[in-house]
């Protein structure tokens, strides 16, 4: 039973890990089922095995994926250099995934129980970290401030001239006694 765990997991990365590919090359919109099984060497069916709400699900799972690589470990307000080399990384990782971003959007505006489903991951994890209840629910606040101004400079308008006045922007912001 473990080694077909293993293989399943291993299905479900290798298929994530080609939609990801797919999506960097083609959009996410000019993407099919059959596509994604193609470039992933496994049938239509396995994808709906994995992921029976097709191609939306693929991305939700996707989207997890990365949300698991940015979630910070720490965003606490007293560390500013940890709060800024968190929000770098942010940074970095919308900007290195750009498309994916962009599918992630799509996604989340057709169907509000897929962002759900994602906030709700986000939350496990901090629940999981952080057992005092009112620094994890500093650090979610923190964590849907830094994405939702870092997702708006990176992908729809730069809200400062460089990425360096953002992030000293946040840290202001986020290292505020009465916030």
């Amino acid at each position: 039973m473990a080694a077909y765990t293993r293989n399943a997991e291993a299905k479900k990365r290798q298929i994530l890990d080609a939609f990801a590919d797919l999506v960097r090359q083609k959009g996410y919109s000019d993407i099919t089922m059959r596509d994604i099984a193609n470039a992933a060497g496994v049938s239509v069916g396995i994808i709906y095995r994995y992921f029976p709400s097709g191609k939306p699900e693929v991305t939700s799972k996707l989207y997890e994926s990365y949300l698991l690589t940015v979630t910070p470990a720490e965003i606490d307000p007293g560390t500013s250099e940890v709060l800024q080399e968190e929000i770098r990384h942010h940074l970095q990782t919308h900007r290195e995934n750009a498309a994916l971003y962009r599918a992630f959007d799509v996604v989340n505006l057709q169907n509000h129980e897929i962002f759900a489903g994602s906030k709700r991951t986000r939350d496990a994890v901090l629940a999981e970290r952080y057992k005092d209840g009112n620094r994890r629910r500093r650090i979610s606040l923190n964590y849907a401030i830094i994405d939702a101004l870092v997702h708006r400079h990176v992908l729809l308008e730069r809200l400062t001239e460089t990425d360096e006045e953002l992030i000293q922007l946040l840290v202001r912001l986020l290292s505020q006694p009465t916030f």
